[in-house]
Formats: C-alpha cells, sequence, structure tokens
C-alpha cells in the first residue's frame, strides 16, 4: 500500500507516523524547503501529550490552572478554573517535530521538501497527483494508492476533493520575554476583548523560571498594530514586569471552527487538521483533534472500520459544539446587555473560581459549563 502525505506539518508527520508503523508505505510532500518552524504556542493537554509519540521530552512548562481575564468594558472580570492535577503542558514544537522527522526517515517514509501538489484525482483504483517540482521546475504526475490532505490554511486541496469544513481564520502573533513578577507559573493566562480581538482572545504563557510566550489571535486588526496593548494589559492586570526580548515576532494563521465532511466521494483521500478545520475553537488548539484523528486514519482508509469512524464523526460533533458554543460566550461578551446584569453582580475582586471535574475538560470546553462545575465566589 502506497499513501501519499501532503503537507508536512504535526498533522501530516503524526499521520505519517502512524500509517508507518502500520506497514504502510509513505511518502510526505511538502512545497517549502525549510520545516519546521516556528508557529506557535505549543500548549497542548495531558491527554493530547501522552498521543503524541516522543512528546513528552520536549516539555517545558506545567498547568493546573487558568486565568480567564474578560474585559466588560466598566469591569475586568477574572474566572479562575481550577484542575485537581496538571492538565496542560507545553512542549518545544520545534524540536518535537525535527525528531519526528527523524524517526519517520528512519521508518522508510520518503520526504520530499520543495514539492507543492496542485491537483489530486482520484482516477479508476488509483489516486492521481499532479506534483511541481522546484528543482526541475516540472509538473510531476504520480500515482498512490491513498492520499493524505494534511495541508495549512488556506485548504485548496480539501476543497477540490470534496472536503469541507466551517472556519474562520484568525492572525496569530507572539514572542518570547523574560518577565518579572509573583505570577502563578503552573497558570496559563488569557485576556478576552471582542472590541479588539473579535472571536479571538490574548495569552500568557510562563514556562521555565522567568520565561513566557505573550500573543493574540485577532481576526479584526492588524496583529502588531496590537501588541504593545496586549503587553502592558498584562503587565497591569498581573503585576508584571517585561524585562527582555527572548525571540523575534512569529506566528500565522489559527482557525476556529469544525470539519464537516473529512473524507472524498471514494474515500481514496482523507483530510485531517487545519485542512479542515480540525481545531478546538475555544483555544485555538488543533492537536487535540489531529491526534485523535491521525491514530485512526489505517482503520479509516484501509479497513473502513465503522466503530472508528463513528468516534470521529463524534469528534467532529464536540468541536462542533466548541465552534457554536465560544460564538454565543463572545457575543454574549461583547453586548450591553451582558454587561449591565454584571455590574449589579457583587464579586469581591470580581473573580469567580471553578473547580473542573477532572482534566478532560481541559479538551472538552463545553463539559464546564454543560456539567454543572463547582462554583465558588471569592
Amino acid at each position: 500500500m502506497e499513501i501519499a502525505i501532503i503537507g508536512a506539518g504535526i498533522a501530516g508527520l503524526l499521520s505519517a507516523y502512524n500509517l508507518l508503523r502500520k506497514g504502510v508505505n509513505v511518502t510526505i510532500f511538502e512545497k517549502r524547503r525549510y520545516f519546521p518552524r516556528k508557529h506557535c504556542t505549543g500548549v497542548v493537554s495531558k491527554n493530547t501529550l501522552n498521543n503524541m509519540p516522543y512528546a513528552n521530552r520536549f516539555v517545558t512548562g506545567k498547568y493546573n490552572t487558568v486565568a480567564l481575564y474578560l474585559d466588560l468594558g466598566n469591569k475586568l472580570l477574572q474566572i479562575r478554573i481550577y484542575f485537581n492535577e496538571f492538565a496542560a503542558y507545553k512542549i518545544e514544537r520545534v524540536y518535537h517535530e525535527l525528531l519526528l522527522l527523524e524517526r519517520l526517515k528512519e521508518l522508510g517514509a520518503s520526504i520530499q521538501s520543495l514539492h507543492n501538489v496542485l491537483e489530486i484525482n482520484e482516477c479508476c483504483e488509483k489516486v492521481k497527483l499532479s506534483v511541481f517540482q522546484h528543482n526541475s521546475n516540472k509538473v510531476l504526475k504520480l500515482f498512490f494508492d491513498r492520499a493524505v490532505v494534511a495541508e495549512g490554511y488556506p485548504s485548496n486541496l480539501s476543497l477540490k476533493i470534496g472536503c469541507k469544513s466551517t472556519s474562520l481564520p484568525l492572525n496569530a502573533l507572539q514572542r518570547e520575554f523574560i518577565i518579572k513578577g509573583s505570577y502563578d507559573k503552573n497558570s496559563l493566562y488569557v485576556y478576552i476583548n471582542p472590541k479588539y480581538f473579535g472571536f479571538g482572545f490574548a495569552w500568557l504563557v510562563p514556562y521555565g523560571d522567568e520565561n513566557a510566550v505573550i500573543g493574540y489571535a485577532s481576526e479584526k486588526i492588524t496583529p502588531k498594530y496590537l501588541f504593545s496593548h496586549v503587553i502592558n494589559k498584562f503587565s497591569r492586570i498581573m503585576d508584571i514586569k517585561i524585562e527582555r526580548t527572548l525571540s523575534n515576532f512569529y506566528g500565522g494563521n489559527v482557525l476556529i471552527g469544525y470539519p464537516i465532511k473529512f473524507t472524498s466521494s471514494k474515500r481514496k483521500c482523507i483530510c485531517i487538521g487545519d485542512a479542515v478545520a480540525m481545531v478546538k475553537s475555544i483555544s485555538g488548539g488543533g492537536l487535540y483533534a489531529i491526534t485523535h484523528f491521525a491514530n485512526s486514519l489505517y482503520n479509516i482508509m484501509i479497513e473502513y472500520g465503522k466503530t472508528n469512524e463513528k468516534s470521529l464523526h463524534k469528534l467532529s460533533n464536540e468541536l462542533m459544539k466548541q465552534y457554536y458554543l465560544k460564538r454565543i460566550i463572545w457575543q454574549a461578551i461583547s453586548s450591553s446587555v451582558l454587561k449591565k446584569i454584571l455590574s449589579c453582580v457583587t464579586l469581591e475582586k470580581n473573580i469567580i473560581e471553578i473547580r473542573a471535574r477532572d482534566i478532560e475538560q481541559f479538551d472538552k470546553h463545553e463539559k464546564i459549563l454543560l456539567s454543572k462545575p463547582k462554583f465558588a465566589k471569592v
């Protein structure tokens, strides 16, 4: 069995790893010359960490608390979500992906950089790829038994083969700093203000001794325009001081959305990751869904396992719930009605505490609200 994987991002690498371990021959096509690249914060849940091969070697931060700051204009409401153990971890994504690439080579994967897949066609019993080879400036016609579309945004190939999703792109920008202050190093910090970010948000992720990633995703304004505002906001609400920068700016597109159809009509092609907006909309995390999907690829593509397909549809429904829940919450935050209601609520220090029932709720955000969480007014 010969399978082509289009894209050497984390979705493509995990897909290749799981297929190779099943004895399938894999060829990865990547249009860039150099990869991987630094583009995300690298925060994953404990379950996701355990489902990603070798990821636990690159942990730089652990978190058992999420501090949400909701800017309501007339007040800043803080919601603290506590977990009974470490529910999230920060990993160094670039080093993790470099190791995955080495392991894939050892397992026999063919990795073709500077190969841009232009077209995919399901013909007869094969999948035909039209691949532009940059070094030779030629278009190659190649045939495979199956194909995995693991392209990033915008997802042109996935649309051509009939895969569908609902998605909204956000522009993300972040940078690493040394910070000083009495903040909780085991907490993730999130600032929400629909006026500035639309359906996006800002974040501060501590790691190491005094390091932190500060960034945000926005649908409304060019990212660099807001960065000084984000820095000043976190400095005030957390009472911290930014000592110096540790990196250049990095980022890219972050999607919110959910997959609707992730296989082609003849089931010879399957889409994964950003190709079909396979993300947790509230937190913007894609690795949770990608790891689950990649682990089931062989059964879906080769064995047509109904049990696995049902579990993937369940995953899609979960991501859909998160997408619409986020839209409802963000619209409520920006509405004058909610602001008036909360202005009448008296909370000491404007803080609400929530005790999550288990660490799975870090991934399944909707269950925090739908499962009667334990509230404690502070």
